[in-house]
């Protein structure tokens, strides 16, 4: 998946890949970053609903992200310590 900004062009969010169930195969985490709460760096599809973007993700697969707002994603994530 591919999102946000190009050359400072923001942009929608393209068709997801296998990407997250892929590294999931041979028994790998898999955690993608970085994630803001500002719309400037959010994708056109989530502007103004941060959560919206990390409920995608962690839906997709994705076991964690890096971020600057962790009560933000922690609220999605469904990751049991």
């Amino acid at each position: 998946m591919v999102a946000g900004r190009t050359l400072g062009i923001a942009s929608r969010l393209r068709s997801h890949t296998s990407l997250a169930i892929d590294g999931h195969t041979p028994g790998l985490l898999v955690d993608v970053w970085t994630f803001h709460n500002q719309d400037c760096f959010l994708p056109l599809d989530f502007q103004g609903n941060p959560q919206g973007e990390y409920k995608l993700f962690f839906s997709l697969g994705v076991n964690g992200v890096f971020n600057h707002y962790p009560d933000t994603a922690g609220y999605h994530s469904t990751f049991q310590w």
